[in-house]
């Protein structure tokens, strides 16, 4: 019996594997070749309107071609070239879709194109909102190994999450930067291979307790790499003002970074007690070798994405007094009563009187 049941439960598990669904829901990967993680963004070129059954796709172009999808737009931000020679290991491509419907769950697999064709990344399931640019797709891929310098192109298949259907197929004929990807791996890169990456730094702001939209609390998430090899590492996280002054929030204990492994990321969250007023600040990360303490990395958030941001002296929300109105009925009652009462006070006074003459 116990038999049966675990050839039973090993069958389902061979079955979850191999499902399309269950590798889509992997966000932070790291596959043969390139190293992957996932995030929703919003599309910077697109003003939001609200949603409604009227979309950019024409119900009957999409009737034809058995579609219920459009690519709106699709951009890259080039980010790694250690040695300056143009081909890039590390980059983001960022796609913005659209549905025929208000809502729609799909995932995106991405295929790389040169000599050989091979998987990249693949989304986990997410939902399009109509033509709103808020649920555009953002792909962070780092090339590990494999990928020769070269021209590649890259590939955009939409599949629907509920069926695995094929909804779309996007290439270089229909966006000519696609086929215009200068790449390599990193480790044709001609760095030394004791250098260090900082593969991605996130961050979250959280509690605002009187809503002015500058927060007290702070997470950040650091994903460095150390390319074929282990190193114990430290890191130290500033804040930039708008005056570029730095002030250092918090020093990390050593932690072990090993090689592109997404597991040995580090994470912290941080309330600012006091001393940083009301501003738009910058996020720095500074990484350091915990043998020598010599500085390997210096990384700073962009200064599009400020962080407004201020310490707990600052959130006021225990010091503000709320002030109660008192309302009177319309018509001359409020009038009368005080008129009521000055008369009572007046009849008092004079008791008050004749009875002290008495």
């Amino acid at each position: 019996m116990y038999k049966i049941a675990l050839v039973i439960v090993t069958f389902l598990l061979v079955v979850l594997a191999n499902s399309p669904q269950a590798h889509a829901a992997t966000t932070d990967t790291v596959e043969a070749g390139a190293k992957f993680r996932g995030k929703l963004v919003s599309n910077p070129g697109k003003s939001e309107r609200p949603v409604t059954t009227q979309k950019l796709i024409d119900p009957n172009t999409a009737t034809v071609n058995g579609t219920s999808v459009a690519v709106y737009d699709v951009w890259f931000d080039m980010l790694g070239d250690t040695d300056g020679d143009g081909y890039y290991h590390q980059f983001d491509v960022n796609f913005d879709l659209d549905t025929l419907y208000s809502h729609q769950r799909v995932y995106v697999i991405g295929e790389l194109h040169g000599n050989t064709s091979q998987v990249l990344f693949q989304t986990e399931p997410y939902t399009l909102n109509g033509d709103s640019g808020s649920d555009s797709y953002q792909a962070r891929v780092l090339l590990t190994d494999g990928y020769p310098s070269d021209q590649y192109e890259l590939s955009l298949t939409i599949y629907d999450a509920d069926t695995d259907a094929a909804l779309m197929h996007y290439d270089s004929q229909d966006d000519y930067q696609l086929a215009t990807l200068y790449l390599e791996d990193s480790s044709r890169e001609n760095a030394a291979m004791d250098s260090v990456g900082l593969y991605e730094l996130g961050f979250e702001l959280s509690r605002d307790l009187d809503g002015d939209s500058y927060f007290t609390e702070i997470a950040v998430d650091i994903d460095a790499d150390a390319p074929g090899q282990q190193r114990w590492v430290y890191a130290r996280i500033s804040l930039i003002d708008p005056r570029n002054d730095w002030t250092e929030i918090k020093t990390s204990n050593d932690f072990l970074l090993q090689d592109y492994s997404s597991n040995d990321r580090y994470y912290t969250r941080l309330v600012l007690d006091y001393g940083f007023e009301p501003a738009r600040y910058r996020l720095a990360v500074q990484i350091y070798d915990a043998d020598s303490g010599s500085l390997l990395l210096t990384s700073t958030s962009p200064g599009s994405t400020p962080l407004r941001l201020e310490s707990t002296d600052w959130d006021n929300d225990a010091y503000v007094v709320v002030i109660e109105e008192e309302y009177y009925a319309s018509g001359s009652g409020g009038s009368t009563s005080l008129f009521l009462l000055g008369m009572l006070c007046l009849f008092l006074l004079a008791n008050h009187v004749r009875k002290s003459v008495k």
